[in-house]
């Protein structure tokens, strides 16, 4: 029958295929020992043993440590203990990283909340994982301790805590460095400054060199750094207050903008502003003397700098009165600035008179503003300026000077200079003040010696005057 005849033929067809099949089979296979195959498995089994006794060591080592952290931190007195707190936190930060790999893995894992920050049963549960199963007490106390009170512990803060020991060590490895660094740079400065002071030719040079960065924006921020120290409405800037100012553009955070002896350029500045020797200047007049030593030929962005000094809410806005306190700053700094200090009828007068020069810059702007630019409401933007300027070069000429020197910063002012050399023997040609003709004329007829040769005294100079001296002896 049909059943019985496929019933026949499986039999038959796996019969046929399994004898292939187990040949291929036993091709395949290496021959193996049993006493190798136990070997193997003994070895891995012992393996696997010692594996698990090093965990477990490792274990009790780490619940030990845990029990001796819990014991100490029971008196609440070793939570203000830093040396306590920081092995406390260097051990936890280990088994973080030894768990997870690194600290924002770990606090991943422990955020499970996802809010960026955990509180304390997360933080108990941080603690529990890596082995630290302490009383419930000491927890909520250490967890106090890091959140500063707070019911979080934010990414921020966990990292502080478990990197402050490294933190520390590498503070003082940059105050090292940086101190190393501070020490070069005043060897350095001190180099500079000796190397600029060798020759009349070298000073003069370090003077044009110090000119050059009196440009509008180095102008501005010594303007800005004058006022970050003033309280709000305070306008005027003391020496002492002033040099600290200056001394910060020297250090290496500001890029040392100037050199150590350049502090002393900005001082004479600053006393050639403080020409009543007052102490105190306002910024705007230093700022704008600074504007005009400038070197650059170009005038109006000097000017236009200018603006923004007497701009105090710095909308870019001024009022007709700033206008004229800008023309009259700029008319009262430019004798200064091009050295001419003379005063014939007396500073009150010269001050008047370059008060009114201001006032004739300052009714010249404005009739232009008001016939051309027709400008109302008594208020003039920047733009408005500048373009008055432009319209009226004889203007701008008579608020910026020219290009010119500054030699005069390499005289040290009054009350910066240096103490007097003692009295040397005997006195050179540089020592003698210069006589004036009415007192060496009275001399050699046999008067008082004049005060500058008073000093000599005895010999000849004793009170008698050049008599008995012949006529070259008393010209020499």
């Amino acid at each position: 029958s049909p059943t019985s005849t496929g019933a026949a033929s499986r039999p038959s067809s796996a019969g046929g295929a399994s004898p292939k099949g187990s040949e291929k089979s036993r091709g395949s296979r290496s021959p193996t020992s049993p006493s190798r195959n136990r070997s193997e498995s003994l070895s891995k089994v012992m393996a696997k043993l010692q594996q698990q006794k090093l965990l477990a060591e490792q274990r009790a080592s780490e619940v030990n440590i845990a029990e001796e952290f819990n014991e100490l931190f029971k008196h609440r007195d070793m939570l203000r203990n830093a040396k306590a707190l920081e092995r406390f936190w260097s051990e936890v930060k280990a088994r973080l990283i030894k768990r997870h790999g690194t600290i924002p893995q770990a606090f991943k894992v422990l955020d499970t909340s996802g809010d960026g920050s955990i509180g304390f049963l997360e933080f108990n549960d941080m603690l529990r994982n890596i082995n630290f199963s302490m009383d419930q007490r000491v927890m909520r106390s250490l967890f106090d301790k890091a959140s500063c009170g707070d019911r979080e512990l934010s990414m921020e803060e966990l990292k502080t805590l478990l990197m402050e020991k490294t933190i520390r060590k590498l503070r003082f490895v940059m105050e090292g460095f940086n101190n190393k660094q501070d020490r070069v740079q005043s060897h350095i400065h001190r180099f500079i400054r000796l190397l600029a002071q060798t020759g009349e030719t070298n000073r003069v040079r370090a003077v044009d060199r110090f000119q050059r960065k009196m440009k509008a924006p180095f102008c501005k921020e010594i303007w800005q750094a004058c006022l970050k120290p003033l309280k709000v409405g305070v306008l005027t800037i003391d020496k002492r207050t002033f040099v600290d100012v200056v001394t910060s553009f020297v250090t290496r955070e500001a890029g040392m903008r100037l050199l150590a002896y350049e502090v002393h350029f900005m001082q004479r500045i600053f006393d050639r502003v403080d020409h009543r020797g007052r102490g105190k200047v306002l910024v705007r007049d230093f700022a704008t003397t600074l504007l005009q030593l400038g070197p650059d030929p170009d005038k109006l962005p000097k000017a236009a700098t200018a603006f923004d000094f007497f701009d105090s809410d710095g909308d870019g806005c001024l009022l007709y009165e700033e206008i004229m306190d800008l023309c009259s700053c700029c008319c009262a700094q430019r004798p200064m600035v091009e050295e001419n200090l003379r005063h014939v009828h007396g500073p009150e007068f010269e001050e008047e008179l370059l008060a009114q020069e201001g006032r004739r810059a300052y009714e010249f702007a404005l009739w232009h503003l008001q016939r051309t630019e027709k400008v109302e409401g008594g208020i003039v933007t920047k733009r408005e300026w500048v373009e008055v300027l432009e319209n009226l070069p004889d203007l701008l000429d008579r608020l910026m000077p020219g290009r010119v020197r500054m030699h005069w910063v390499l005289e040290p002012s009054a009350p910066e200079g240096p103490d007097p050399p003692s009295p040397t023997w005997p006195p050179t040609k540089q020592d003698l003040p210069s006589p004036t003709p009415a007192s060496v004329a009275s001399f050699v007829g046999g008067g008082r010696a004049p005060p500058s040769l008073q000093h000599l005294g005895g010999g000849r100079f004793g009170g008698g005057g050049l008599a008995g001296w012949s006529g070259d002896e008393a010209v020499r």
